[in-house]
């Protein structure tokens, strides 16, 4: 319980510090270029001894010379409530990975395998509204067939799902998406970073050229403001 509670502290202290950010952001200004590859294999040494408990093996699969342009503590906090739900949902022994998102998009998609997954689960992950419905199966539940102790664990904290709606309402807020879907045997979230505006101060006393740079630069790059 202490634990969970932590964690919970944890989780609004990092949402407030993510307002003061959109809050920074409206002043104007991009988002660094961040390492990819090495801000995963962070986040993956901060969850390696929950992962290692479970005999889960986390793989990075990004290219290491991927760079994103996300600001960091927006990432950080969202890939650390995918890389929770996907400690809940996970076979043990199997592996969880994260890849680059399908090329028309910027972002990661973090997978893992299951075994069984509630109607809640199932409604949690593809982002739908269901009744709230009290099962007698004590197989209905979140644990993945994992022990009575892991179920009442998840019971007391993340298993009701808050921390996945908050992320997705802070991507949404962020103008990115964070969506889930069910692949065989296999859960998928695609975390898209919100689009990044390109732009290019152009400086001349003379309105033509400004003019004819603009035309050439647009026909180049149609995505440039």
């Amino acid at each position: 319980v202490t634990d969970t509670l932590g964690e919970q502290v944890a989780l609004v202290d990092r949402l407030l510090d993510i307002e003061s950010l959109r809050v920074g952001q409206t002043r104007g200004g991009s988002p660094p270029g961040l390492d990819l590859h090495a801000s995963i294999e962070r986040r993956f040494a901060t969850w390696q001894q929950r992962f290692d408990a479970r005999g889960l093996v986390l793989s990075n699969r990004i290219d290491p010379e991927t760079i994103l342009q996300v600001d960091p503590l927006l990432f950080d906090t969202v890939m650390d409530n995918l890389l929770a739900n996907a400690l809940k949902h996970a076979v043990d022994g199997t592996e969880v990975w994260v890849e680059a998102a399908p090329a028309d998009c910027q972002g990661v998609v973090v997978g893992n395998h299951y075994t069984h997954l509630s109607d809640q689960a199932r409604s949690r992950i593809l982002d739908q509204v269901v009744p709230s419905v009290v099962s007698e199966d004590p197989l209905d539940d979140d644990s993945s067939g994992r022990s009575e102790a892991a179920a009442v664990s998840d019971a007391l904290g993340s298993g009701r799902g808050l921390g996945l709606r908050l992320a997705r309402e802070v991507m949404r807020g962020h103008g990115g998406d964070l969506t889930g879907r069910i692949d065989g045997d296999r859960v998928l979230f695609e975390l898209r970073v919100p689009a990044v505006q390109r732009c290019v101060l152009l400086v001349d006393d003379q309105p033509l050229q400004i003019r004819m740079l603009s035309e050439r630069l647009m026909a180049l790059r149609p995505d440039l403001a």
